[in-house]
């Protein structure tokens, strides 16, 4: 396939992403909200919203991989928002830029050592549950396509009857329910850090929250509820 090939295919998944129903627009809606849900803060909350552009930017790059049927990528970008999100659930709490940016010799800024470690320490001891959850999804990440192996290469690739013959594909298989539980993770991870981030700042108050943020988030997780039942086979009332 030539490339301006793969351009208007990658377009067109896009653009027909709504073929998954309730399971795309779910998950819109929790990343649209991302983009959403803080209205303001204060001087000091500055580099929260270093790092909350940057959840923003990747948690739409791995919606889009989804639809556009790159699922490593997808996960990738998802595991960036993970750590993006404890680092800047952490810097509510400490905003000192030095706790997060240094300066060499060199003039060459870096990232202190051990910053992330601090991070998901700090989670671990002071919101546990939000930590257990973060924990659990980047497990998942970190299992199955943190690192180059041949188990994802079976998404886009097929063997012949004879060794010779292979067919390779830029886009991986297209499995309409895999993709729905790549969309119910995404939207749950927007989920989690905003919940968290919630909750980081009801001591701090450096930042202020879009005024009807916790109804659409309430709204967004009823309708959550129902596709992961639907996604398990049960039924709902």
């Amino acid at each position: 396939m030539r490339f301006g090939d793969l351009i208007e295919k990658e377009k067109e998944l896009v653009a027909t992403g709504n073929r998954y129903g309730e399971h795309f627009q779910n998950c819109f809606d929790f990343v649209e909200l991302t983009h959403s849900f803080v209205k303001g803060a204060k001087t000091e909350a500055w580099i929260f919203a270093l790092f909350l552009s940057q959840i923003r930017k990747h948690i739409v790059l791995s919606f889009f991989s989804v639809l556009r049927l790159h699922h490593t990528q997808a996960m990738l970008d998802l595991r960036w928002v993970f750590e993006a999100g404890a680092k800047a659930a952490y810097s509510i709490d400490f905003p000192d830029k030095a706790n997060f940016i240094q300066v060499g010799s060199d003039g060459a800024a870096f990232e202190p050592i051990g910053l992330k470690k601090k991070a998901y320490e700090w989670l671990s001891k002071n919101y546990p549950s939000h930590s257990l959850a973060m924990i659990q999804l980047k497990k998942t990440i970190n299992e199955s396509v943190a690192h180059a192996s041949v188990i994802p290469a079976f998404e886009n690739f097929d063997m012949g009857e004879l060794v010779n013959q292979f067919k390779f594909s830029f886009f991986d298989k297209e499995d309409p329910h895999f993709i729905k539980v790549n969309l119910f993770f995404i939207g749950n991870a927007a989920k989690m850090l905003m919940h968290l981030f919630s909750a980081v700042n009801e001591r701090r108050n450096i930042i202020t929250f879009a005024k009807d943020f916790s109804t659409k988030l309430l709204e967004l997780e009823n309708k959550e509820h129902k596709l992961k039942a639907e996604l398990k086979g049960v039924a709902t009332l």
